[in-house]
């Protein structure tokens, strides 16, 4: 029996530039990795009413025992079209299955590497399966009330975007 012992108490997730330096490294590692790509990133920034915009986006749940989240990475057709043709060797013109599995693959792996660049600070959030929307400029209203970090990402001429909102 282990006296005294006292559970260090996990800290409470808030969204700072800490919390986007950890999204902004993995995500420039994992495009780095993965695809030899340069993802140059723009200035972060919190919001409270973000709607994720794109054409074919990914979102997870972030989840832990305080708080709620998600994390969804949103991309124009052709960005992801372009990031996708290098992995398979041809070229897409509409969102298909192959497309669709690429966005979740992605979106898990990103997830993955943040998850745990998040949990090395104690922050202990568990694995989830992502969804994927698809839909010309479609936009995903998040139900959470709380603030978003919004992190624009780009790839040469391309452009897509990775936002974390939160509902403690």
């Amino acid at each position: 029996e282990i006296m005294g012992a006292v559970k260090k108490a996990k800290p409470s997730f808030e969204l700072t530039d800490q919390v986007a330096d950890i999204v902004e490294s993995n995500v420039r590692d994992v495009f780095l990795s993965m695809f030899n790509l340069e993802a140059k990133t723009g200035e972060h920034r919190f919001e409270r009413d973000h709607v994720d915009q794109g054409d074919v986006s990914g979102t997870v749940g972030m989840v832990q025992e305080e708080m709620e989240g998600t994390l969804t990475v949103s991309f124009p057709r052709q960005t992801i079209f372009n990031i996708l043709r290098d992995i398979y060797g041809r070229d897409f013109d509409d969102v298909d299955q192959t497309v669709k599995e690429g966005v979740g693959e992605l979106t898990n792996v990103i997830y993955s590497m943040i998850k745990r660049g998040l949990n090395d600070l104690g922050y202990e959030f568990k694995m989830a399966i992502p969804d994927i929307v698809v839909g010309e400029n479609h936009q995903i209203f998040k139900v959470q009330v709380g603030s978003t970090l919004v992190l624009p990402f780009q790839l040469g001429d391309e452009k897509f975007e990775v936002s974390i909102t939160i509902r403690s």
